[in-house]
């Protein structure tokens, strides 16, 4: 089985801790946040978190629009954090038409 993929794009916000330049000059900051559910039984060997931090450079090309890939398992207060992945809809910045689920059903193919 595959991993099922919830994506919802989002802008930076003004903080306290400062992102760097490059961070918010691409795309002007607009990133995703993917909520990302592993079937117990699934194709990825490993924590998907360990499989993106091995194989980053499969994912991250030169010239391409991905800069980084960064995940963490969710081990506590997953409400919160599904809230925080969708903040920008929330906030208006982004519509429910935005988000992208993986994989397409097979009339999307």
């Amino acid at each position: 089985m595959l991993p099922f993929w919830i994506l919802v794009p989002d802008f930076p916000v003004a903080k306290y801790a400062k992102m760097s330049l490059a961070a918010v000059t691409v795309n002007d900051g607009l990133h995703l946040h993917a909520i990302i559910v592993m079937p117990k039984i699934c194709r990825f060997s490993k924590r998907l978190s360990r499989h993106f931090r091995l194989n980053q450079m499969a994912y991250v090309v030169a010239d391409k629009p991905l800069c980084r890939l960064h995940a963490k398992r969710i081990k506590t207060d997953p409400g919160y954090v599904v809230g925080y992945a969708l903040k920008s809809i929330k906030s208006g910045r982004s519509s429910v038409d935005d988000i992208v689920i993986f994989p397409r059903s097979r009339g999307e193919r």
